[in-house]
């Protein structure tokens, strides 16, 4: 099944540092993460940690209306401050993260193998515009119907074939 991909996720893909094609097919509905280190994406309160032993970092952070979100693991300052979460790298709060991991299992150093494994062939995968040596594949899945429903966007970032960064993304449709 081909879908197209909305033009809001355009912009907010670009914004996540990739380019792509303007069509994707569907992933399974098993490729819809919803949680990291056991946070919903469905919730709207954001937040900002830093695990004060591993240095990792999970952002949870959205829109004003609540329409986007997204819900991201960096594994230190340095790949905060290239992203777009950059601003929230001096609020950040110290807490304890002992395991960053999706609903599916999916962690940081998995293997793109162990990935296809568990959600299938990515909806799109190809180069950052961020860090040259960085491959990043995509996972889209809409609930609902392209007029009124959300789309869910799971991305890995990979360097040497593991996984350096996740991150999870809903948009209610309708966009804004």
């Amino acid at each position: 099944m081909r879908v197209p991909v909305l033009s809001a996720s355009v912009s907010l893909l670009y914004l996540t540092g990739f380019c792509f094609v303007t069509t994707a097919t569907a992933a399974t509905d098993k490729a819809r993460e919803t949680t990291l280190a056991g946070f919903s994406i469905e919730n709207k309160k954001s937040f900002a940690f830093i695990d004060p032993k591993t240095n990792y970092i999970l952002v949870r952070a959205g829109e004003c209306d609540g329409a986007h979100r997204s819900l991201r693991v960096y594994r230190n300052r340095a790949r905060l401050k290239q992203s777009e979460d950059a601003h929230l790298a001096n609020r950040l709060q110290l807490k304890v993260l002992p395991k960053l991991v999706t609903s599916q299992g999916i962690k940081l150093g998995d293997t793109q193998e162990r990935v296809r494994q568990l959600l299938g062939s990515p909806t799109w995968s190809g180069g950052s515009l961020w860090r040259t040596k960085e491959t990043v594949w995509s996972y889209h899945t809409l609930k609902g119907t392209r007029d009124k429903g959300i789309e869910y966007i799971t991305l890995f970032r990979f360097e040497e074939g593991r996984i350096m960064g996740i991150e999870l993304m809903r948009e209610d449709i309708p966009r804004c």
